[in-house]
């Protein structure tokens, strides 16, 4: 998180609003949401309060709490208004499946990996290791 402190108040404002306006966030909740649900299934034993307390533990906040860095390092604040006059445009609307979306699909796909890890961790059995 010391990273996010040397990014200005205003440019954090501006990444987030980019987010917004690229459906990166909403994708991104989606995912988290949906690699919840396939833990719950993977692990039928893990109890509601603890995957509620992993739920907690990586929220969509902390995902672009990641992203803001790697979007500071691309873009200027210049670029940023540029990008969120852009995507507020029609064409920008039409552009919005097929850019950026790769680096965010990476970001998640380390938090998955996080996650998993913090599952093996506290060593919930695997459904199919429970039927053993």
């Amino acid at each position: 998180m010391g990273i996010l402190k040397l990014i200005s108040e205003r440019k954090k404002y501006l990444i987030k609003i980019f987010l917004k306006k690229c459906t990166a966030q909403n994708i991104s909740k989606e995912y988290i949401e949906f690699y919840f649900k396939l833990c719950e299934n993977t692990y039928p034993n893990v109890s509601s309060e603890k995957l509620e307390e992993f739920k907690k533990k990586f929220t969509l906040e902390e995902y672009t709490d990641r992203l803001i860095p790697v979007i500071d390092e691309y873009f200027s604040i210049e670029d940023l208004q540029g990008i969120i006059k852009f995507y507020s445009s029609d064409m920008g609307k039409k552009m919005l499946d097929t850019m950026f979306l790769q680096k965010v699909g990476e970001i998640g796909n380390n938090l998955v990996s996080q996650i998993e890890q913090e599952f093996a961790l506290n060593n919930f059995p695997l459904e199919s290791e429970e039927e053993k």
